[in-house]
């Protein structure tokens, strides 16, 4: 990990009792960190990232994720145990605000619509257009 970008967040990442802190820089590293110092996990998210990561629980499962927006215009979220997830973010239902597409290392797939909790499990076929999937899951 090169120089910190942004601000240093602390929280229990990674559900052990004990708070830790997670670190973006400038190059496009996100890493956690034990209040010792010692590196958890870090990971390289292929583009410049132009502030420090936000913490909460975005894909509903109870444990805390690491989200980091990135100078290309993608929006990371991480476990903060040790693994990621991609989102889209984006109005997907035609409103006036923003939607998030969650897809999960597991293969889930969540639509959260306009960031008010409410949360739909997105089910595909195979070889189904993906937009075509969520749109038809947010006319139901």
């Amino acid at each position: 990990m090169a120089e910190i970008q942004g601000a240093v967040v602390a929280a229990d990442i990674n559900d052990d009792g004990k708070i830790e802190l997670v670190t973006t820089d400038v190059h496009g590293n996100v890493a956690a960190w034990t209040s010792q110092g010692k590196n958890i996990w870090e990971m390289h998210l292929k583009s410049l990232v132009s502030q420090g990561p936000t913490l909460g629980d975005v894909d509903g499962d109870g444990h805390t994720d690491v989200v980091v927006p990135t100078l290309s215009g993608n929006i990371y979220v991480l476990s903060g145990k040790d693994d990621y997830s991609m989102v889209l973010a984006d109005n997907v239902d035609g409103g006036d605000d923003l939607d998030l597409i969650v897809s999960t290392m597991n293969g889930n797939i969540f639509g959260y619509i306009g960031f008010q909790g409410k949360v739909i499990a997105l089910t595909f076929l195979e070889g189904q257009n993906m937009l075509l999937a969520i749109v038809s899951e947010f006319c139901l």
